[in-house]
């Protein structure tokens, strides 16, 4: 039975041994494929890595290149979750997680440093977190897949102790083949990915916007790729086997030659240089040198070239801008001075003399406040383009700032030379510009300072040319003056005078005199007009010719002229006071041209109106014809602004200006003040006789009032009088009266009134 029972056990046994042969196999084969998927992640790790150093190499992570990247994890992670299934080695692989987590970590890092143009620092992310990283990886996996291997032989070889010897040869014999499959397909995977690898690295290259070059050490050309087409019109095939040099400016062919020409060993270089077009236009360049001679793949150097024209473009446009006045396009006052300083230089070794001229557009702000800043801007750019014209390549124009010119004259033949140019200069001004359809005449003051061996730096220069200027604005402006020690001494005495004056005009260092108006048929005191004087603690009586003009310059006139209105008219309303309504019948006050382009002016005349109530229509504002005529349409406005307030205008200095009959009937003005040049000897000059006949006549047809003013003598009274003249004003009835003599000159005439008398002035009564 038992023999009976033995095949059925030998083929139990069989079976049995098959079953643990099967389930040995079973796991064998399991441990086979954990090897497979193993082997496949490392080709998997390899090909992130090469994709890393890819970016690094080229430069760039392109769209393309960063999808592969995706698709390469997308890979790898599927593949581990196959392992997972067939291979659940927990303990085994429970550090690889870690290890692909930094490593993705790293090679991310090392794109971003990519992405924002820092090839250096990928490099070194590179070299230093993303390799020891992935080596990590490699080494788990591979010592994982050794230790799967291990463990297939195991089970293998105690299958084949239980198993029949045909069936260990067959179990042998299809693990061989197996083990060996396996790994033909690993390598296979890893020769596919390496040539794919290849051809995209070449598309990459090929395809570059930047220039690859491989010259040899003189120069030739081995390789260039296609780019060079788009950047710089050249077929790549063409510039093989020419020399590089030939397309380069020739000023920088030493240069690049040089630079081939030193061994870089396994660094690069950086160089600047210009690369000629098709077009036959230069293209600067920066071009990156890497030596690669010793290397038998390359034996040449490689040239990697970017554009960068439209940088240096900017960068020219940038440094033009800081030394370049932005609106005319001069020199600056930046460059003025540092060419001011190297001319010195020059003048001190080759003993020519040089000069600096300052020149300063008079009346500049009448045009900006009539015309507008743009209107100002435009012709400021006439300015400096007529002076482009008038000067010599070798000499310097620059805009300092508003309507401030400065000038550079070097290498002069003799000093006075600056001078004819100064008067060139004047000369050419005055022909008209025409600026937005409009002509406007320009005058300047010119200072004028010239540069000898013994000139100390570019500071004196300036100072001295700007102090003549001012000199030249002092003397009646529109001339040129030439700097002279005594100038610097009148110009620290001009700033005393105006820290004086600011100083008074917060003191109220002021008081008023007034001279009386006549009526020239009656005798009889008409009017006043308050003139200011300056009592100043320090300097004493100061005449009106000394600190006015100063006044004007700086402003200060504004709140002085505010301060006279306003003292006069208080002083017209308390002599109405005194002499029951018979006082003055109008008090005259001066406004000057800078008060006239106050937009306070008319607000602080109604302030004053108001506040000291006087009668409006007994207040006569006397604007000179100049001031008036300087900016007509605007004072236009400006005097009907001033008239709707009750008060009276007066042209003073009639005849002087330059009015028109069209202007004169468009200003609202009351009365015409006949200048005192034509007044003095009306009655030997009938030249003169006429002119006043004439302005008689004229006041007569616009219905305006005539006075006149400097009379001194009594022949010039009897000829006004004869002329029909209205009013007059001078010596022969009083000079300027302070307070009091004034006080007692309008009780005299009170008194003569009870008598029935004129009160023609007698010169010597009035006289204080």
């Amino acid at each position: 039975m038992l023999r009976q029972l033995a095949p059925v056990g030998v083929l139990l046994v069989v079976v049995a041994a098959i079953v643990g042969v099967a389930a040995l196999r079973s796991r064998a084969n399991q441990g086979r494929q954990a090897e497979v998927l193993l082997v496949q992640l490392e080709g998997l790790t390899q090909e992130q890595f090469a994709q890393v150093g890819q970016a690094v190499g080229q430069g760039a992570a392109t769209p393309k290149l960063m999808a592969e990247v995706r698709r390469s994890r997308s890979e790898f992670d599927t593949t581990l979750a196959s392992l997972r299934l067939v291979f659940p080695a927990e303990q085994t692989l429970s550090g690889l997680p870690h290890d692909v987590r930094d490593f993705r970590r790293s090679a991310d890092a090392t794109f971003a440093m990519v992405d924002v143009g820092e090839p250096s620092l990928a490099a070194a992310a590179l070299e230093g977190d993303a390799a020891p990283s992935a080596h990590r990886v490699l080494d788990q996996l591979s010592r994982t897949a050794d230790a799967s291997g291990a463990e297939a032989r195991r089970l293998d070889r105690g299958g084949e102790i239980g198993s029949l010897l045909v069936l260990l040869v067959s179990g042998l014999i299809v693990w061989l083949l197996l083990r060996q499959v396996g790994r033909a397909r690993s390598r296979a995977h890893w020769a596919a990915s390496q040539v794919s690898n290849h051809e995209r690295f070449r598309s990459l290259v090929q395809n570059s916007s930047d220039v690859i070059t491989v010259v040899d050490g003189s120069g030739t050309v081995l390789y260039q790729t296609p780019s060079v087409k788009q950047v710089f019109g050249y077929d790549a095939d063409k510039l093989v086997g020419e020399k590089l040099q030939t397309i380069l400016h020739p000023d920088d062919v030493e240069a690049v030659t040089a630079a081939l020409s030193r061994p870089q060993g396994l660094g690069s270089e950086r160089i600047e240089c210009r690369v000629r077009h098709s077009d036959g236009r230069y293209r600067h360049v920066e071009t990156a040198l890497s030596d690669r001679l010793d290397d038998p793949r390359v034996r040449g150097m490689i040239l990697n070239t970017r554009d960068i024209t439209e940088r240096k473009e900017l960068e020219d446009q940038l440094a033009y801008q800081a030394f370049h006045d932005s609106l005319t396009g001069l020199a600056n006052r930046a460059l003025f001075r540092d060419r001011l300083e190297h001319a010195l230089a020059r003048m001190r070794r080759q003993q020519r003399p040089m000069a600096v001229l300052l020149l300063d557009i008079d009346s500049f702000k009448n045009v900006n406040d009539s015309l507008g800043h743009a209107f100002g801007d435009a012709f400021l750019q006439a300015v400096a383009d007529r002076l482009r014209g008038l000067l010599r390549p070798s000499d310097t124009a620059a805009r300092l700032g508003g309507d401030e010119f400065a000038i550079l004259l070097e290498d002069l033949r003799r000093a006075g030379g600056a001078t004819v140019v100064a008067d060139r200069i004047l000369e050419a001004l005055r022909v008209p510009f025409l600026v937005q359809d409009k002509e406007v005449v320009a005058a300047a003051s010119i200072g004028i300072t010239i540069a000898e061996s013994t000139s100390r730096d570019a500071d004196d220069l300036l100072r001295n040319a700007d102090v003549a200027m001012y000199t030249a604005k002092s003397r009646g402006r529109n001339r040129c003056e030439l700097f002279k020690p005594s100038m610097h001494k009148a110009m620290l005495d001009r700033l005393d005078l105006e820290a004086d004056l600011r100083r008074a005009v917060e003191r109220e260092e002021f008081v008023l005199h007034y001279q009386p108006t006549v009526n020239l048929t009656t005798g009889c005191l008409s009017g006043m007009e308050a003139l200011v004087r300056w009592n100043s603690h320090s300097r004493g009586m100061v005449p009106p010719g000394v600190f006015i003009p100063v006044a004007e310059d700086t402003g200060l006139i504004v709140p002085l002229g505010g301060w006279v209105l306003e003292q006069a008219c208080r002083q017209a309303v308390i002599w109405d006071h005194e002499f029951d309504g018979h006082g003055p019948q109008t008090m005259s006050v001066n406004l000057s041209a800078r008060q006239l382009q106050d937009d306070g002016l008319v607000f602080d005349v109604a302030r004053i109106l108001s506040t000291t109530g006087i009668d409006p229509h007994r207040v006569v504002l006397e604007i000179t014809e100049s001031a008036v005529m300087s900016d007509a349409e605007a004072m236009v406005a400006r005097l009907h602004e001033l008239k709707s307030l009750g008060v009276r205008l007066a042209i003073d200095d009639f005849g002087t200006g330059y009015s028109s009959m069209s202007y004169l009937c468009s200003f609202p003005i009351d009365i015409l003040k006949i200048d005192r040049s034509f007044v003095h000897g009306v009655r030997r000059e009938p030249q003169k006789t006429g002119i006043v006949r004439m302005i008689v006549e004229l006041g007569r047809i616009l219905h305006l009032q005539t006075i006149a003013e400097g009379i001194e003598l009594n022949e010039e009274l009897e000829e006004l009088r004869a002329l029909h003249c209205d009013l007059g004003q001078g010596f022969w009835f009083a000079r300027p009266l302070g307070v009091e003599a004034a006080s007692e000159l309008l009780s005299n005439q009170a008194a003569a009134r009870r008598r029935g008398e004129f009160a023609l002035l007698p010169a010597a009564a009035s006289a204080s």
